[in-house]
This record gives structure tokens, C-alpha cells and sequence, in this order.
């Protein structure tokens, strides 16, 4: 995900149409997995959002200005405001998917390390957070996952958990997070 370099970018947002070309060739297999993971591909819905993604990049980058952040944090803003528009006029889908059950931050850390492939360092720096913030998000999911797949505890209605538990043996502040300020949510 590092293959976007300052001089790319800096030649496509002057309008060169190769630089435009490479951009673009680099930039869609990132915003196609993206699309897929936030929305699903069963239908090419995601795929389609991920083509306007590309395209409201495209647009969007003659005000792209490298002090505002790496052009992968801008494309991902485009990207997760676009994903996020598309859930909210599709509404919610009634689902038994373990996945959804998470904490919006830690699906979208989820996605960007595990289906997209980014790092902690590069996950920390789109969603503006620390890496040892992405990388405690990271746990937190994967632990709610496993104890949602497997029988026990995890599967066990709230009122049959012993007082001060959560779903994985943490108290319910734990799940959410360390109070120190640090690790708050990340913005996008």
C-alpha cells in the first residue's frame, strides 16, 4: 500500500494524464477490496461504489494538498464516507454474522489488516490513531470473534454471565477499550 509516492500524486494532481493512469491503476485494486469488505460483493454493489469512489477521487484531487495527510488517508476518508453513505440508504440488513457484531472501529480495523493487508503503522495513520491503538482494537475483535464461534461462554445469553464479565472474560470498560486518552476512538 505504500506505492503511492509524493511524485505520483504531485504529477496527477496537475492533470498529467499518465501520472492520472497510474494513479488510478494503483489506487482501484486498494478501494475495490475496501468497497467489498464494508458493503459485501454478493450483488456488485461494491463495485460499483468503489467505481465512484475512484471517480470522486479523481475529482477531488486537485485539492489535495500533502500537508493534510498521506494520500492513502485521502483516499480512504472518500472511500469510507462513500461505503458509509451507501449502508445508510440501503439500511440495515438483517444478519447472524458474527462480524457485524463488533464495534464499528474495530470492524474497520479488521478490514484494513486483514482484508486489505495493511500494517499497524499504515491502519494507524488512516485512521489517525496510535499503532498500539490499532493493534489492541485488532485483539479485542479477534477475541469477541472467537468467543462468538465458539460454544460457551461467549454464546451464553448476558443474564447467565457471572456479574462483571463480559463475553470474553473481560469487565465491560475492558471490552471497550483502555480509559487512557490515548486510546480513544480514532477519528476518520
Amino acid at each position: 500500500m505504500c506505492a503511492y509516492r509524493n511524485e505520483p500524486v504531485a504529477a496527477a494532481v496537475t492533470g498529467k494524464q499518465a501520472a492520472l493512469h497510474g494513479l488510478l491503476a494503483t489506487m482501484q485494486p486498494f478501494v475495490t477490496r475496501y468497497c467489498r469488505a464494508r458493503i459485501g460483493c454478493h450483488d456488485g454493489t461494491a463495485d460499483s461504489v468503489a467505481r465512484e469512489v475512484c471517480r470522486a477521487v479523481l475529482g477531488a484531487l486537485p485539492g489535495y494538498r500533502e500537508q493534510d495527510g498521506s494520500f492513502l488517508c485521502f483516499v480512504y476518508r472518500i472511500a469510507a464516507a462513500m461505503a458509509d453513505a451507501h449502508q445508510t440508504t440501503r439500511g440495515p440488513a438483517p444478519t447472524t454474522n458474527p462480524y457485524e457484531a463488533l464495534a464499528p472501529e474495530q470492524r474497520e480495523v479488521l478490514v484494513l489488516r486483514a482484508v486489505i493487508g495493511l500494517s499497524a503503522v499504515e491502519t494507524a495513520t488512516i485512521l489517525g490513531c496510535t499503532d498500539a491503538r490499532v493493534r489492541v482494537l485488532q485483539h479485542h475483535a479477534l477475541n469477541t470473534l472467537r468467543a462468538s464461534l465458539q460454544p460457551g461462554e461467549g454464546n451464553r445469553p448476558e443474564s447467565d454471565r457471572k456479574p462483571g464479565t463480559g463475553t470474553i472474560g473481560f469487565s465491560p470498560d475492558q471490552e471497550r477499550g483502555c480509559d487512557d486518552a490515548q486510546f480513544r476512538s480514532c477519528p476518520r
